[in-house]
């Protein structure tokens, strides 16, 4: 994980850098070996990440319920 490309591939939200909307949500995210089985934390990255996703413009949940919002105040 890094702020650049320059020094990495994702960034904090594990998104690619460069490539919006592709993540890495795997093993390969984790920076060195945890020396235990990683199964918990590659599944906790995964869960973080989806909630990353849900959170954006132009996801169909959240733009209903803006537009649902909209509709009160007019």
């Amino acid at each position: 994980m890094s702020e650049s490309s320059e020094s990495g591939v994702i960034n904090h939200k594990l998104e690619v850098h460069g490539y919006p909307n592709m993540y890495i949500i795997d093993g390969s995210a984790i920076q060195g070996n945890l020396g235990i089985n990683p199964g918990f934390t590659i599944t906790a990255l995964a869960e973080y990440a989806m909630a990353q996703i849900k959170g954006k413009e132009g996801n169909q949940t959240l733009s209903l319920l803006r537009q649902i919002e909209k509709s009160k105040t007019t």
